[in-house]
């Protein structure tokens, strides 16, 4: 979650400010490589410790925003009219996408 985000990105700049001020030297990108493993580490033990402490939303308020609590009636889309977006067409997008690649690959 949001605070194993920040508690993570803040151990990694303490492992950073502390290779810099000499409590520790690594060779090479030995200091990126630890502030790494650190960030991740701490990154999963805060997410799921807030996750095991903070109560679980009711499903009431998560019908709509999840798949599965949402009616199979609301699921489906209209082929044509507002709801009918372009970006529900997976052909389209998939040749959007493939020309893009194309560009990109000859551009670089």
């Amino acid at each position: 979650g949001v605070w194993g985000l920040v508690v993570g990105t803040a151990s990694a700049i303490t492992v950073f400010v502390m290779s810099k001020t000499g409590v520790f030297t690594l060779p090479g990108q030995g200091t990126s490589f630890l502030a790494a493993i650190v960030a991740f580490v701490v990154d999963i033990a805060v997410s799921v410790a807030v996750t095991y402490v903070t109560k679980p939303k009711p499903e009431a308020e998560l019908a709509g925003l999840v798949y599965s609590l949402t009616a199979k009636e609301s699921r489906q889309h209209a082929a044509t009219g507002e709801d009918a977006g372009w970006y529900r067409k997976p052909v389209l997008l998939a040749g959007i996408a493939l020309a893009l690649t194309i560009v990109l690959n000859i551009a670089f």
